[in-house]
């Protein structure tokens, strides 16, 4: 079922959140029919309750459990540098939905089945979207995690500070009850960032975001929004675990209209 997200008007926000706020312009026509697809053409974000089967959920479950006890995959221990001993994060993996005939392919796990699911709940009628980039994360309750545009790491790092490469929508299921909330704004970068790095484009812009949504954590709780949106996790916010080995655990989905470079999705 739909549930209502904050929609939170923003004024002068004190927070070092300044980024271009013109839209991505390449493919911009299969952007809109992505947003048309998941009802996100005049709304940043939307989230459902119960988004899986009772069933389905408890196997994504007890798999994330599994995938969280393997080793971080080599191509995100940097990334990981920057919160390492409040998060685990396993390496993201590219799951084409689509044989070469047009057929859905047959998912092969519990995940890829979640994959499935979310895609038909995320999606109606005709869109773009040939596969999701899947990764887990498992991060203390209490915790945090950085301001960030979702983005093809790969491309990223052969076009440093010239251009950016966004999912058409990025999406979060929770595994768990407790946490701090995702807070999303409508903040964007443009194609073209020039040829400083993102903390002093910012700066030297100085645009700041007008509106957010926030979206706290509750199993099975689904969130959807643009793929092109600054967003992080606000430990401010945090809804303390009563157990303090709880911890806040997702499942995200990034969908694409054509596949990520490897090796961060493979």
């Amino acid at each position: 079922s739909g549930i209502s997200l904050p929609q939170i008007q923003i004024s002068g926000l004190q927070m070092l959140l300044h980024f271009h706020t013109t839209l991505l312009v390449f493919s911009d026509t299969l952007l809109h029919a992505s947003w048309r697809a998941a009802g996100l053409e005049s709304q940043l974000a939307a989230a459902t309750k119960n988004a899986l089967p009772a069933a389905l959920f408890a196997d994504v479950y007890a798999a994330v459990s599994v995938l969280l006890n393997m080793s971080v995959c080599a191509a995100e221990s940097q990334l990981l540098d920057n919160y390492r001993g409040t998060a685990q994060e396993v390496c993201s993996g590219w799951l084409p939905l689509f044989e070469s005939n047009g057929q859905r392919r047959t998912p092969l796990s519990a995940i890829e089945a979640a994959v499935h699911v979310l895609f038909d709940h995320d999606f109606s009628g005709d869109s773009p979207i040939i596969g999701g980039e899947w990764w887990v994360r498992e991060q203390y309750a209490s915790s945090g995690l950085h301001y960030h545009f979702d983005k093809d790491e790969a491309f990223a790092n052969q076009n440093i500070g010239s251009l950016y490469r966004h999912p058409h929508v990025s999406s979060i299921t929770y595994l768990s009850n407790v946490g701090a909330p995702t807070l999303i704004l409508n903040q964007t970068v443009s194609a073209k960032v020039g040829t400083l790095p993102e903390e002093l484009v910012a700066v030297a812009r100085g645009d700041e975001p007008v509106e957010a949504v926030l979206c706290y954590p509750q199993s099975n709780k689904h969130l959807v929004f643009r793929g092109n949106l600054f967003h992080g996790v606000s430990a401010e916010l945090a809804v303390t675990a009563e157990n303090a080995s709880q911890m806040r655990r997702v499942l995200l989905i990034n969908w694409w209209a054509s596949a990520p470079i490897p090796p961060y999705a493979e």
